[in-house]
């Protein structure tokens, strides 16, 4: 008998020390659920103390949904049905957060009194990271770029329906097979060099290449591809990501295609273009631009201050007045000045320009245009000295018509003015006396004309001013010192 209990106090204590050393949380139950024993680690779990724990239903530790799963169970076990049963489920912390335990419960029945052992093994790191796992796979599945694995030979393992909308391939069509595939055949050494990058530890960021369809199609891709890793560190497979540019590609071809045709406009038109960043002080000119004032490409020196200096000194103070008052104002602005180049010369600028403010009503921008108009303003000047010449000789020209009216006026001999229908335009004083007594004494009824007949006058004169209308189609002026005839030698005023 001695000896029997010498046994079962060993027992006990091994026993105890067990249920008290184990990493598992474990709770003795009666078979209306109550907590009898409960371990540390059970205890350090749930955030509640062993005397807590034992004024708790074993429904109580769960929330409504995972506890009536478990009660459930409980009721078979209790009944006999069954003598044990595993549960996934959560429980309450004392401080308020929920933790996943894995519950083993099994019925102890060599008891006079039958009892449940309940093992809950904390399982929240791992449901965490198999959330998470979900979750990383519902959004490479639900994701538009092609998004695949591989081994370091460069086999495909894993194939999204982003890789499949991409490249036309199923994933039962792409799984097994080379990733080289689909490399063009132009670029047959591609596919190695990123491998032996990534075999050496090294990821891909934004490699822009070209990849083939399933139908032959070339697409541009732009990839990012990443060792995959185990627990050591060491590199045991690829990951990668490529995402469609083609529509960008294209873009930015079309763009460099429409700037390539603005800047031969600009060219052909002298037109420069800038860009100033007020915020930053960085003034950014066209090479068009830079050679207007007489720069060669990359030859300004990119701050307002440079451009100032550049004008002419007679217009620089207007020019500043200028970009001041759109710094102001912000609404388009336009103004014409000279700028001198290295070699001396003079040139004309006609410039326009916005300012442009920021949210706070702060300018913060500028763009504008410069066009050379150095030709333009030479053309006016020109003109503008025709204009001065052909007035000064207008003037001249008008001077010496008055002087000779005065002296066909004045002269004491009969002189008379005639145009090329030989009508009167200007008579001395002394002519028109002789024509007024001319007209007195001769009056012929008959034609209604003064007439009076000169021996050969008349052919005389009618031959000097057919000679003078033949020179001088607009204008025929004749200054002769005798009376007009006709051809029959009558002298003739009607």
């Amino acid at each position: 008998m001695g000896e029997t209990a010498r046994t079962v106090a060993p027992d006990i204590e091994l026993f105890r020390d067990v249920f008290n050393a184990s990493p598992i949380g474990i709770a003795v139950e009666t078979l209306e659920g109550r907590p009898f024993f409960v371990n540390p680690a059970f205890c350090s779990m749930l955030g509640f103390s062993e005397e807590e724990l034992r004024y708790k239903h074993c429904v109580d530790f769960s929330p409504p949904e995972d506890a009536q799963k478990d009660w459930a169970l409980f009721q078979q076990l209790k009944a006999g049905s069954i003598d044990q049963y595993q549960l996934e489920k959560r429980y309450f912390r004392k401080d308020g957060p929920l933790v996943w335990g894995r519950l083993s419960i099994f019925l102890l029945k060599s008891y006079t009194s039958p009892l449940v052992i309940a093992m809950v093994e904390d399982i929240t790191d791992k449901q965490r990271a198999e959330e998470a796992r979900f979750r990383h796979a519902a959004i490479v599945e639900s994701s538009e770029d092609a998004i695949a694995s591989g081994t370091l030979d460069g086999i495909i393992v894993s194939w999204n329906t982003g890789a499949q909308k991409m490249y036309g391939y199923t994933e039962a069509e792409a799984v097994g097979k080379p990733i080289s595939m689909l490399v063009p055949p132009e670029l047959p050494d591609e596919e190695n060099k990123i491998l032996e990058t990534l075999k050496s530890g090294d990821r891909l960021e934004h490699f822009e290449t070209v990849r083939v369809t399933k139908t032959g199609r070339r697409i541009n891709v732009s990839l990012t591809i990443s060792p995959i890793k185990d627990s050591t560190g060491r590199t045991v497979g690829i990951s990668g990501i490529a995402r469609d540019i083609t529509e960008r590609k294209l873009a930015e071809e079309a763009l460099r295609a429409s700037e390539e045709r603005l800047r031969l406009a600009q060219q052909a038109a002298r037109i420069g273009t800038f860009d100033w960043n007020i915020r930053t002080g960085v003034n950014t000119w066209t090479p068009e631009l830079e050679a207007m004032y007489g720069l060669p490409p990359g030859g300004f020196g990119g701050t307002q201050t440079v451009f100032e200096n550049l004008v002419h000194p007679d217009d620089r103070a207007g020019v500043i007045k200028l970009v001041d008052a759109a710094m102001k104002s912000g609404q388009p602005t336009k103004g014409e000045w000279r700028v001198v180049w290295g070699d001396g010369s003079a040139h004309w600028i006609a410039g326009r320009w916005q300012v442009f403010m920021d949210a706070t009503g702060e300018p913060s921008k500028m763009i504008g245009v410069n066009v050379d108009i150095t030709e333009r303003k030479l053309a006016d000047e020109a003109r503008l000295e025709v204009n001065r010449t052909l007035e000064a000789q207008a003037a001249l020209l008008q001077s010496r018509e008055e002087l000779l009216k005065i002296f066909v006026k004045h002269v004491p001999a009969a002189v008379a003015m005639l145009d090329r229908d030989m009508r009167y335009l200007q008579v001395s004083d002394a002519g028109a006396r002789i024509i007024r007594s001319t007209v007195r004494r001769f009056w012929d009824v008959r034609t209604t004309k003064f007439s009076l007949t000169f021996p050969n006058g008349g052919k005389r004169f009618t031959s000097v001013v057919l000679r003078e209308k033949r020179c001088e189609p607009k204008k025929t002026l004749g200054i002769v010192g005798a009376t007009p005839f006709g051809s029959d030698g009558r002298f003739v005023h009607g």
